[in-house]
């Protein structure tokens, strides 16, 4: 995949605090943060079992946090949100004993993935995801510039976990022109969007391809 769960704060800062529902659960319980540490106190599953890692997203007490490194079970190395991923850690609002979630949309982020893979005519690098025949043998591990096509995936990721949000509040709730308005940035970044591909291994890329026309749907 192209992107974590970083990504997607940083174009949604409170998509972790109001539909964290929508995604897969790693982690609950209590815990106390100071300046880049995040100690778990008590949960449901500590952050060993929940396989909380790097580019995840937590929650402490309301406030969202980037995942930058898993000490142990009970303990992260947090930070709030970066420019860049590789700028320092910024230190966090001192907290004890508060409401700590982990929520990752990675099968949201999957599923994207998959079709973005699928319009550029690119299989999945083998062993790294459901087989299909690629295209004169293109595989994902080719692509020269995967953080260009990022964007492509953090907005299509937005629309599936929005929409899926707003099912029940309508299209023209809140929740749902929020969802319409990031499936008008994944159209356009999806034509924009260029995959370089090193065919030959030479570290050259040999091809330039486009993602062809798809209509973006949740599976």
């Amino acid at each position: 995949m192209f992107i974590t769960d970083r990504d997607l704060l940083a174009v949604e800062p409170n998509l972790f605090r109001d539909v964290q529902w929508v995604g897969q659960r790693l982690c609950r319980g209590t815990g106390s943060a100071l300046n880049t540490t995040l100690t778990l106190h008590e949960s449901d599953t500590d952050f060993n079992d929940g396989d909380v890692r790097a580019g995840h997203v937590v929650v402490v007490d309301g406030a969202s946090y980037e995942v930058i490194d898993r000490i142990g079970g009970n303990e992260l190395v947090v930070s709030r949100l970066r420019a860049s991923p590789l700028d320092f850690a910024i230190p966090v609002t001192p907290a004890e004993s508060r409401p700590v979630v982990v929520t990752t949309f990675e099968p949201q982020i999957a599923m994207i993935h998959r079709q973005v893979l699928g319009m550029l005519g690119v299989a999945p690098t083998p062993g790294e995801g459901p087989s299909e025949s690629p295209v004169k043998g293109f595989v994902e591990s080719m692509i020269l510039n995967p953080r260009d096509l990022a964007p492509v995936e953090v907005f299509g990721t937005l629309f599936l976990a929005l929409s899926a949000a707003a099912a029940t509040s309508g299209p023209q709730s809140p929740l749902g022109i929020r969802a319409s308005f990031h499936r008008a940035l994944f159209s356009q970044e999806r034509a924009r969007a260029v995959a370089e591909i090193d065919a030959d291994g030479d570290g050259v890329a040999e091809v330039r391809r486009r993602m062809s026309v798809s209509v973006l749907r949740r599976e």
